[in-house]
């Protein structure tokens, strides 16, 4: 039984009660707080969010990334977040963080996007990125938002230098590359992986030969008819045991990679998955495996 402390009355107060209180106690707060030209507490949702504000962000401005920053799997910055707090998109942890601006994808947590919506708090709401010019958009988008505008174009300028230096290695012989995923599914165009692929000079077969769109799937079949140059395997680790990851190893496709007429790409993706300065790093991935033949 709670106990009853002399002089005061035992009241037992409501979930609902207790979240109206914290909806309350963040709407006074930012009311009542001064005009700020650079956002202290600014919350992401999104993996990609997440990189961006760790590329312009002052550490201290960070109240919180997403849990999948500290995934190995998907996450390039697992090194850099020790100590910056999580979430998981969720409307209740996301308000009790008081956040001054929140980042996030534009299919991320839609139920926590309309909370904080319907609350004024400053959102910024990120498509994929689908080639260069829509980074570095993206980058001094979340440049501006967080008040690192210079700290932004200075990035945005090194990674063109750093495209323009790869675009200056010679590629002997064009490539014809498949990326597949789990469930048997791959990338066309328009997508970031197409244009890194394009960049580096070599051929994304799904959106050249089959004229596929952003996403779809291919199955076994599909692969042993185009025969690709390269197959990469997006996010299948060799100890993760899958229907796709065992597709790979049927004796039809066993026999092509054992000729060399199909190879496994050993591209991070994780490189293009999210946009950013690094996915230069994946064009001169993909540059270097047409300059080794």
């Amino acid at each position: 039984m709670p106990r009853r402390d002399e002089g005061s009355l035992l009241v037992c107060v409501p979930h609902w009660v207790t979240k109206l209180t914290l909806v309350l106690s963040v709407v006074l707060s930012l009311v009542t707080a001064p005009a700020l030209a650079r956002p202290l507490r600014v919350v992401s949702l999104n993996l990609c969010s997440d990189q961006l504000l760790m590329a312009l962000a002052d550490r201290d401005q960070i109240a919180s990334l997403s849990f999948f920053a500290a995934d190995p799997r998907f996450s390039l910055i697992t090194d850099q977040i020790e100590g910056l707090p999580l979430n998981h998109g969720l409307a209740e942890e996301v308000l009790a963080l008081r956040p001054d601006l929140v980042i996030t994808g534009n299919y991320t947590a839609r139920y926590a996007v309309q909370h904080i919506k319907a609350l004024n708090i400053p959102i910024v709401e990120l498509a994929p990125a689908q080639d260069f010019d829509q980074i570095a958009a993206r980058l001094l988008t979340v440049g501006q938002a967080i008040g690192q505008t210079g700290r932004a174009q200075a990035l945005v300028t090194r990674m063109q230098a750093r495209l323009e230096e790869v675009d200056r290695i010679n590629v002997q012989q064009p490539l014809r590359v498949l990326s597949f995923a789990s469930g048997g599914a791959t990338i066309g165009a328009p997508s970031l992986f197409n244009a890194v692929v394009t960049r580096a000079g070599h051929s994304n077969l799904p959106a050249t030969e089959l004229g596929m769109g952003s996403w779809g799937q291919i199955g076994l079949e599909g692969i042993i008819q185009l025969q690709p140059d390269f197959v990469l395997l997006e996010g299948l680790r060799q100890e993760h045991n899958s229907l796709t990851r065992n597709l790979m190893q049927h004796r039809a496709i066993r026999k092509l990679l054992a000729t060399d007429k199909m190879r496994l790409a050993p591209v991070d993706g994780r490189l293009w998955s999210c946009g950013g300065p690094h996915t230069v790093e994946a064009v001169a991935a993909f540059k270097s495996l047409g300059a080794n033949q």
